[in-house]
């Protein structure tokens, strides 16, 4: 059994590292059908981070029907928060909603290509053509929690899916201008780079905690000046 999981990662790493090789070479993309298109990125207003799994059901040579990509999307990634933290199911850290559509996310780093193609980004339909390339996209969104500084995620081992994984509007978290958008082909048993967190609000919530304490001292110094009236007033009216 090992050796057949060994053999069967080597093909699957043969199969990543021809791909490499086509999207490096002008002109070459990707078949769309052959993965899962993952595109994580965060809000630079309120902080909260989305993860974005899309999967192409017609045409996949691993996937039937809606129902097939329901299940892999929904158990295709676990995530680590931090540099040392336990790997859970996005499910347990995230809400997640289905969309449906004729097109992969258009930011993708990766030339997407193939059979069908120019149907699947336009949504147009050939003529003698009755049906559209179907895509379903699983979006999880949640706040992180703020003491984490990173996040990863991780591929199961007998994950079944090859994975285009992108930190989308890397720029904005830190990346140079003019710097490849950080990318990388994930296979069973891999975890991808690590995704910087920004830390969103910190000032804000400073200024309230500033602000609930000068509240808090206006009260104290206004009761304490309430007692001190009071106190000379009952002094005022003993000396007359």
């Amino acid at each position: 059994m090992f050796f057949l999981k060994v053999t069967n990662r080597l093909v699957q790493g043969a199969v990543a590292t021809f791909f490499l090789l086509l999207v490096s070479t002008e002109g070459a993309s990707a078949h769309s059908s052959d993965f899962v298109f993952a595109r994580w990125s965060q809000n630079q207003i309120d902080g909260s981070v989305e993860l974005s799994l899309s999967i192409q059901i017609s045409d996949n040579p691993n996937i039937e029907n809606r129902e097939q990509a329901v299940e892999a999307l929904n158990s295709l990634m676990q995530v680590r928060s931090g540099i040392e933290g336990e790997l859970v199911p996005v499910a347990n850290v995230a809400k997640g909603d289905f969309e449906e559509d004729i097109s992969f996310p258009q930011d993708s780093p990766v030339p997407i290509g193939g059979a069908g193609l120019e149907e699947l980004e336009s949504g147009v339909v050939a003529e003698g053509n009755g049906t559209k390339h179907k895509i379903l996209t699983l979006k999880w969104k949640w706040k992180p929690l703020p003491d984490k500084k990173q996040m990863s995620f991780f591929l199961p081992d007998d994950c079944q899916q090859n994975v285009v994984f992108w930190w989308a509007g890397a720029q904005v978290s830190g990346l140079p201008p003019g710097k490849e958008v950080p990318w990388q082909i994930m296979l069973g048993g891999d975890e991808s780079f690590p995704v910087a967190l920004s830390v969103i609000g910190k000032e804000e919530t400073a200024a309230a905690e500033t602000a609930k304490i000068t509240w808090k001292q206006f009260v104290v110094w206004g009761v304490g000046l309430l007692v001190a009236l009071g106190i000379g007033y009952l002094i005022a009216g003993r000396g007359r």
